[in-house]
């Protein structure tokens, strides 16, 4: 078996068991394996959108939960999308304002702000979290290995556009 079978199987076996204890969780888990999966095999995030959908359809109707794991995700995303932006010289406002946009407004730049410290400072489930140190490492890679001899400018459309598409919009 290749490594990346592996780990997909590894991690659906331990969505399987967590889903022993906590359905909800276990199926966003299996759902984020497999999304992974498909990615490091080469699937664009519009790809694995659809998956996104399905998760989000899930945590939605799962009672007890105040944000739904999936919007909560989303918004981990923006808030590492803030950080690499950061990283190439953008205020934190100028970065929130961009990526406020790339949501289709679906949060305004203060609220962006204020959920990037809450997230950062621990004050969010630990999913969302996870999903903010996750962005933030495949925003970081994407910069530093393929795409380090890409300009700037367009590697900020870049992770705008992935922004975008995590909330289901076609152009940032």
């Amino acid at each position: 078996m290749s490594g990346d079978i592996a780990t997909l199987l590894e991690q659906l076996e331990a969505a399987r068991v967590r889903h022993a204890q906590d359905k909800a969780a276990g199926a966003i888990d299996a759902l984020g394996a497999v999304i992974h999966y498909l990615r490091e095999q080469g699937a664009t995030e519009g790809h694995t959108l659809p998956l996104m959908w399905l998760a989000y359809d899930y945590t939605d109707k799962t009672p007890g939960n105040v944000k739904p794991l999936f919007d909560a995700g989303r918004e981990a995303i923006a808030a590492a999308a803030i950080d690499a932006l950061m990283q190439t010289g953008l205020t934190e406002k100028a970065a929130s304002v961009d990526v406020s946009k790339a949501m289709g407004g679906a949060k305004t730049d203060n609220q962006l702000r204020d959920w990037r410290g809450n997230v950062r400072e621990g004050k969010t489930r630990a999913e969302a979290r996870e999903q903010y140190h996750r962005a933030k490492l495949a925003m970081n890679q994407l910069r530093e290995g393929d795409f380090a001899a890409v300009p700037v400018g367009s590697w900020r459309k870049g992770v705008l556009a992935m922004v975008a598409e995590s909330y289901g919009i076609k152009k940032a």
